[in-house]
């Protein structure tokens, strides 16, 4: 299904938990959809809370106005993860009630994440200080 009828589908408004967002075409020339329309359109998806995953390529130059459409969207309730392979970068946006979790509980449940799936879970937690130039309280 297109994603921009999706997201304007009645029948999906306040109906996902998470939505998962990667809209590069075949050539990766830039994402088919980033208009702020469109992330509104997402937002409107989401129950409370919800969270849509946004796969942007760092090093491109649609990069910088879709953060900013995402921070509009989303009532400035943005986070990046450390680039990747290919210059990829993943935004989380946050829908809902606002959030605030310290430092010390992100490390104790990646610990916990680790104990589970062997994942290096620390990891994800240093690269998303990092990446939002924060190491304290972690509020969106």
């Amino acid at each position: 299904m297109d994603a921009w009828d999706f997201v304007r589908d009645p029948d999906n408004a306040g109906a996902l938990d998470a939505l998962q967002i990667d809209l590069y075409d075949a050539i990766a020339r830039g994402p088919v959809l980033e208009r702020l329309a469109f992330y509104k359109a997402c937002r409107a998806c989401l129950r409370a809370p919800g969270v849509p995953t946004i796969n942007l390529f760092g090093d491109h130059d649609s990069y910088a106005r879709n953060i900013e459409r995402l921070q509009k969207a989303f009532d400035g309730r943005v986070l990046v993860l450390p680039e990747v392979h290919d210059g990829n970068v993943v935004a989380l946006a946050f829908n809902g009630p606002p959030l605030s979790v310290g430092l010390a509980r992100l490390r104790e449940r990646a610990a916990q994440v680790k104990a589970q799936t062997s994942l290096n879970a620390a990891s994800w937690v240093a690269g998303l200080c990092k990446a939002n130039g924060f190491d304290g309280v972690l509020r969106v």
